[in-house]
């Protein structure tokens, strides 16, 4: 499903900029921040069943959690972002030579390289030509590479039992599971895995994580076997084809 009219330029401009002045001024505790590694390390451990450690690529690497967490785990890691303040920080962190400002030129750098792994965690809903991205994500993609991709996904019965607007965040399209794995099959990915996530949920207690177990399962349970989209955020993980 495609936004029409789309926002301009300079709405997306200022939005993003308020987004990243709010998470800037919101701050996160010692918990909250110890809740995001361990989500970021659970994602790349889950990267891991399809590739070992590598070269990584995170496209809206915001905070840099998972880079850290990927870095950790062995990968050699590389970034994209869109927020001023975000990319100075990284870089300082990670250095200038692996994070890339994503209005800035990035795409000519980073297009002759290649990964092993690249991640898009709700990125393509704000992209003005996912087909586009989705080509340079599959040509950036070394033999066996793997990509993560997250989006919301606008079928799931949650969002449509709370009739929440499409526009809240200025996404630009919006996908099901069902459309976003016949995008990838065109754009020449295999589908190696189709499941859902929720991206923001906290860990929290055990009695918190063993409810959250319990809801994945069921979510991704009623895709498996009555092609259902229950949960909020499908996750696909797509390898490109070889002929």
């Amino acid at each position: 499903m495609r936004v029409d009219p789309a926002p301009t330029d300079a709405a997306l401009t200022d939005y993003y900029r308020a987004y990243a002045d709010h998470m800037r001024a919101g701050g996160r505790s010692a918990r909250g921040e110890a809740e995001v590694y361990a989500r970021a390390d659970a994602d790349v451990a889950d990267l891991e069943r399809w590739r070992a450690p590598g070269r990584l690529l995170d496209v809206g690497c915001g905070g840099g959690h998972l880079l850290r967490a990927a870095q950790r785990r062995g990968w050699d890691v590389f970034g994209t972002e869109v927020g001023e303040h975000a990319v100075a920080a990284l870089r300082a962190e990670f250095g200038s030579h692996r994070i890339w400002h994503a209005r800035a030129g990035a795409d000519d750098v980073i297009s002759g390289m290649r990964f092993d792994a690249v991640v898009m965690r709700h990125v393509l809903e704000h992209v003005r030509d996912p087909t586009a991205a989705l080509r340079q994500v599959r040509a950036m993609l070394g033999p066996g590479g793997i990509m993560l991709c997250e989006v919301p996904d606008v079928s799931a019965l949650r969002i449509r039992l709370r009739r929440r607007p499409l526009m809240g965040q200025l996404h630009l399209w919006h996908f099901s599971a069902a459309t976003l794995a016949a995008l990838l099959v065109r754009q020449e990915f295999g589908v190696n895995e189709i499941c859902f996530r929720d991206h923001r949920g906290p860990v929290g207690p055990t009695w918190r994580r063993l409810a959250r177990r319990l809801r994945f399962g069921l979510e991704n349970a009623a895709w498996r076997w009555a092609r259902v989209d229950l949960g909020t955020n499908v996750r696909i993980y797509a390898t490109p084809l070889t002929y």
